[in-house]
């Protein structure tokens, strides 16, 4: 049977399937919060044992939020800080068929089995070229970004750290933001701004340095403990100047930050982006003159028409990173 996983600093997200080509229902599937164990392995092991599956697992994948390295990946903090070895999970499963994944090159796998239905098109008049795809994913608590080059039939990842690079301002009120913020973190990463704790950053901000008006119900849920509830903010924002204010300029770092990726990258064929913030502030993204869509095209000289002709999608399946995990470990099996 296939084992496949989705970790992430919060929560596992397992599933096992048959070992069948046409297999397209799972044996089991859980998702496991990962408070109270002390690695994946006894995440796993509790797993199998509730599951009982009737056949071995032969085939493992894992995409997982954390950079892989030589078959090892030290999973950062915030988040479980787990240290998880392809050596300890073939212990633990007893098969030689296992891959670990960074989370990113994990979606990259999916993106080809994806239904229009779960992709929602933010630029319908874009004019793909054939050449590099790129993803971007804001999680709430962190960043991806990958690049999906072309090789001359089919997409293969090439993952990154690109969410932990520097944040780079564009214009006096970033600029005025970063300064702001770097009072409060030395190292201002893409991560930090691109988050749910960094759309918090953006409205005390606002609020701290253009005296904009905090209503009592937003400042009451951004103060509660024991953590403030950010998603205030886009669930207001529509009513309440500040919250507006604030999301706009989340939309605009983060439209300016997928464009510069899309350069990068050379992504002419398109860019994905995914993610809860994605999410949870689609309305806002599907406005091709708003904020992220301007942002995105706001480049120089001849730079600017070509991330116009860029087909940018939302990733709407909130489990792509286990449909991209169990799509590996099929092709590992000869599946696919």
């Amino acid at each position: 049977m296939i084992l496949a996983g989705d970790i992430g600093a919060t929560y596992s997200h397992l599933a096992i399937y048959p070992q069948e080509r046409n297999a397209t229902k799972p044996f089991a599937k859980k998702k496991i919060d990962n408070k109270g164990y002390s690695c994946l392995e006894d995440v796993i092991d509790a797993f199998l044992k509730q599951s009982n599956p009737p056949e071995a697992i032969n085939v493992a994948c894992f995409g997982i939020a954390g950079p892989v390295i030589q078959g090892e990946c030290k999973m950062p903090q915030p988040g479980p800080g787990w240290v998880v070895t392809v050596a300890n999970l073939r212990k633990l499963l007893d098969c030689d068929v296992i891959s670990l994944l960074n989370d990113m090159p994990a979606i990259g796998y999916a993106i080809p089995s994806l239904p229009s239905q779960d992709l929602v098109d933010l630029n319908p008049d874009a004019s793909p070229k054939e050449g590099n795809q790129a993803v971007i994913l804001g999680t709430g608590s962190g960043l991806g970004e990958m690049l999906l080059y072309w090789d001359r039939d089919t997409f293969r990842p090439s993952p990154s750290e690109g969410g932990h690079a520097n944040f780079a301002p564009r214009n006096d009120e970033e600029i005025e933001f970063l300064r702001y913020f770097h009072k409060q973190l030395s190292n201002v990463s893409w991560e930090r701004v691109i988050s749910w704790a960094g759309l918090g950053k953006m409205y005390e901000f606002l609020r701290d340095t253009k005296r904009l008006k905090e209503s009592a119900e937003v400042k009451k849920r951004l103060t509660q403990q024991p953590e403030p509830d950010y998603l205030v903010i886009p669930e207001m924002a529509d009513k309440d100047e500040l919250c507006k204010q604030a999301l706009n300029l989340l939309l605009s770092v983060y439209g300016a930050e997928a464009g510069d990726l899309a350069l990068r990258t050379l992504a002419v064929n398109g860019v994905y982006v995914g993610g809860a913030i994605a999410l949870k502030i689609l309305d806002k993204l599907k406005d091709s003159n708003g904020p992220f869509m301007k942002a995105f095209a706001d480049k120089e000289g001849q730079f600017a028409g070509q991330n116009r002709a860029i087909p940018v999608k939302v990733i709407c399946d909130p489990e792509v990173i286990l449909v991209g995990a169990t799509r590996r470990a099929r092709i590992m099996a000869g599946l696919e």
